[in-house]
């Protein structure tokens, strides 16, 4: 599914991270993971390299050479893969299954591949990978580093793709640990169990109208996340008409500073009818028209000024207002 939504690339190769114990001591283990789709059923049958007759052929499959597939994998390795297989395929018996998961045990046992430390299995790789957490394995990780503030931990997160199986806590501990990362983070719920995820983020969306929508401050109808896209062109679309209003005013102020100062300086002023024709016939319809503004039909890359005290801004006004002074002083002379 993730491949499918674009969230893990095509090419990019897939490790499950998984919680293993060894005797007192918990250690957090890699497995390299890849399905090949079933056309005629559209499941997932094996892991990378097994083909569909090495399955049925229980012998063949303990002769096959699994190194590629799975390497650096703790000799505990427990059966969660054989579980989520046997979930997965009708047409599988369980015992081939076992089969293929006890010999990748022997095979890495053969090798003398021991504990995993600060060994990863992408460590000097030349491929691009993606990788995918459950929720013990999560927060085994937390557990090592709650602040997320190691770099080990920061690009694990940053290369983490799918969080899977995560309790109400750890959705909030893994919201926390992004936004210690400098990143805005926004949430999809729409169960009670995403409360705490959904106040933690920093745009929470529910999905329904149950007890997700009020800790949320955006609720959406459709229960799909489609309307992320919507929210961020709507935002965005407010926060520029925001500014604009802002650089409006601002300008309309220096402008009409710039008329009275040369009206008096040349002895004269505006009537009170004058000062109502402009604020009630040029300045509100303009105002008016500006809080029209639609959002563009298409999201741009590009992200908009988060702060009104910005070069681009402060030069926007600046040069908007020289460009009028030197109009009216100029027309103040020719008159």
């Amino acid at each position: 599914v993730a491949r499918e939504c674009g969230i893990i690339p095509a090419k990019n190769k897939v490790y499950m991270s998984e919680a293993v114990r060894e005797g007192s001591i918990t250690k957090l283990a890699w497995n390299q993971i890849e399905f090949i789709e079933d056309e005629e059923n559209d499941l997932p049958l094996v892991m990378e390299e097994v083909k569909e007759s090495e399955i049925d052929n229980p012998r063949k499959a303990q002769e096959m050479e699994v190194s590629n597939v799975v390497e650096y994998v703790s000799r505990e390795l427990s059966d969660t893969l054989a579980i989520q297989l046997e979930k997965n395929l009708r047409s599988i018996k369980r015992s081939n299954i076992s089969t293929l998961i006890k010999v990748r045990k022997r095979t890495v046992a053969e090798e003398g591949l021991d504990e995993l430390e600060d060994r990863h299995p992408w460590d000097n790789a030349d491929h691009d990978f993606s990788l995918v957490f459950t929720g013990d394995s999560f927060g085994l990780l937390m557990k090592k580093d709650p602040k997320a503030a190691k770099e080990e931990t920061k690009e694990i997160l940053k290369r983490s793709a799918v969080f899977a199986r995560m309790s109400p806590d750890g959705k909030a501990l893994l919201i926390d640990a992004l936004q210690n990362q400098d990143l805005l983070v926004g949430m999809c719920g729409d169960g009670a169990n995403d409360c705490v995820a959904l106040k933690a983020a920093d745009v929470g969306i529910s999905l329904s109208e149950a007890e997700a929508s009020i800790a949320a401050p955006f609720t959406c109808k459709t229960p799909d996340i489609s309307c992320v896209l919507k929210l961020l062109r709507e935002g965005r679309s407010a926060l520029i008409t925001s500014f604009q209003s802002f650089k409006f005013t601002a300008l309309y102020s220096i402008i009409q500073f710039t008329t009275m100062t040369l009206l008096y300086y040349n002895s004269t002023t505006m009537t009170d009818y004058e000062f109502i024709y402009v604020d009630l016939i040029t300045l509100m319809p303009l105002a008016f028209t500006i809080s029209l503004t639609r959002a563009a039909g298409k999201l741009s890359k590009e992200q908009p000024m988060n702060t009104l005290i910005c070069l681009p801004i402060l030069a926007s006004i600046i040069g908007q207002a020289l460009i009028q002074i030197i109009f009216q002083v100029f027309s103040c002379l020719m008159v």
